[in-house]
């Protein structure tokens, strides 16, 4: 293959002497910028990497979470109720200083969607002032163990490791295929400026060609072998070549400046750009396309998140219609004393345990009804799923079948470019000689500039299916790899 289309570039003679010089900017050091350097890249990196850290964060709850509270210290004074000596109340100044501080320690339980917590605190209140005897008081907790456990209910933190695992493939292949479109984007603004380039040069040298052309009318009109119409003719197309110089001038700065602001270099400013002369030189099947896009694709990874919330909308849904329960218990040992030592001395224990029911009586049927609504949104989710699907894969096999064509309509266009070439040579040299009339050699020179037009536009065409074949695909078809490495070396 890639022998084939060397053969298609080298009869672009034409082109060639346009840009007249053989080392410049290629398309493929512009796609490297695009996919590694430009904004749009460094833009698509960032929320790339932001993700990545909020995947991080989701898994690090997997691990013990280790707390410490403390407050060291609090102050109140305030008017209370004191029962007196012979049983009567009476309000009187207290003033109370109060610390505490603890050490929790919690670890979910990924299996059953429960948790348990470890703690271990001490606190201290000492009361003081006129109306009340300085007393302190210290309560410990040397460890306290809770455990709380859902039944009968979804397993939340599964789900959330599920969804969040989920996100996080969708935004490496999210970030991938951002950098596919840039370079999409950009061999797109590449060729923009290679016409503006090459439609430059073309109409300077028109206009020579017309100027040489416009003296020799004279001349020849000077000594009666040409018609005054003839000459204003010849003038008229001198002017309007004039015009073409200044208006191809213009485009190619607008072009230029384009592509310097996609690739992050405002001072762009190549001596001249490269016609692509080197081709990929292996188009896959059409088969294996589609095979590579439906284990890589943006569009599957997504489909792949929005089924997971679906399943799990269903689910909820059906818990919420079940009776539910929350068991809650603890074991822990507290003892109190005057004094630090004291509050540590054979402490006792203290167990809670209880289990919350939510049992649903009657709910006028809005459960069975909520748990069919998300079986309905499931379905519909999954049939407009399998439908984008087909319509995308169906893009992908028939962009294969564009780039086969397209190949062969690079072979037909060089063949026509050189054609066209030779054959304004021809036209050129009679019309000098007073072989054919201006007229002729006007054909031949529009010939050859839709010829070139036409071969880059079909240049343009293929690269744009193939940049767009690899955007839909994130395969690599030339390194028979996947785009995102780290995704699939974690499957």
């Amino acid at each position: 293959m890639k022998s084939t289309i060397l053969s298609i570039l080298i009869p672009l003679a034409g082109l060639g002497s346009v840009i007249g010089q053989t080392n410049g900017l290629t398309l493929e050091t512009c796609l490297q910028i695009a996919r590694k350097e430009a904004p749009a890249s460094l833009v698509s990196a960032s929320i790339a990497e932001a993700s990545e850290l909020e995947y991080q964060a989701t898994r690090a709850a997997i691990l013990p979470q280790i707390s410490l509270n403390a407050n060291i210290p609090g102050f109140s004074r305030t008017l209370t109720d004191i029962i007196q000596d012979d049983g009567s109340l009476s309000f009187r100044s207290q003033n109370q200083s109060f610390s505490n501080v603890g050490l929790r320690l919690s670890q979910a339980i990924p299996a059953t969607g429960g948790r348990i917590q470890v703690f271990s605190g001490l606190q201290l209140i000492n009361t003081f002032g006129e109306d009340s005897p300085n007393t302190s008081t210290y309560l410990s907790n040397p460890v306290n163990i809770f455990l709380t456990q859902p039944l009968f209910q979804i397993n939340n933190f599964k789900w959330d490791q599920r969804q969040a695992k989920a996100r996080y493939d969708l935004s490496q292949t999210d970030y991938v295929w951002e950098l596919e479109r840039n370079a999409l984007s950009t061999s797109r603004l590449f060729f923009d400026l290679l016409e503006a380039q090459i439609n430059l040069k073309r109409a300077q040298q028109n206009f020579a060609n017309n100027d040489t052309i416009l003296t020799i009318s004279r001349g020849r009109f000077s000594v009666g072998k040409i018609a005054e119409n003839e000459l204003l003719q010849s003038e008229l197309s001198t002017m309007r070549a004039q015009v073409s110089v200044e208006q191809a001038q213009a485009d190619y700065n607008r072009s230029m400046a384009a592509l310097g602001t996609a690739l992050g270099n405002q001072n762009l400013n190549p001596a001249f750009l490269e016609i692509p002369e080197i081709l990929p030189a292996k188009i896959p099947s059409s088969d294996l396309a589609v095979s590579r896009a439906r284990q890589y694709a943006r569009l599957i990874q997504a489909q792949r998140l929005n089924e997971l919330q679906n399943e799990r909308a269903v689910a909820s849904a059906q818990s919420d219609a079940r009776p539910s329960a929350d068991l809650q218990a603890s074991f822990g040992l507290n003892q109190t004393g005057t004094t630090f030592e004291q509050a540590y001395l054979n402490p006792v224990d203290r167990e809670t345990f209880s289990i919350g029911l939510n049992i649903p009586i009657t709910q006028w049927g809005a459960g069975k009804k909520q748990v069919q609504a998300a079986l309905a949104r499931q379905q519909a989710n999954f049939t407009s799923n399998e439908l984008d699907e087909q319509n995308f894969l169906n893009e992908v096999y028939y962009q294969v079948m564009d780039l086969e064509r397209l190949v062969k309509q690079l072979e037909i266009a060089a063949k026509s470019d050189t054609i066209a070439q030779k054959r304004y040579d021809i036209t050129k040299n009679r019309y000098l000689i007073g072989k054919v009339s201006i007229q002729d050699l006007f054909i031949a020179q529009n010939e050859q500039d839709q010829a070139q037009q036409q071969y880059l536009a079909t240049l343009r065409s293929w690269w744009s299916a193939w940049i767009t074949l690899r955007m839909n695909t994130l395969y690599d078809f030339e390194e028979d790899r996947p785009l995102v490495v780290d995704m699939n070396a974690e499957q």
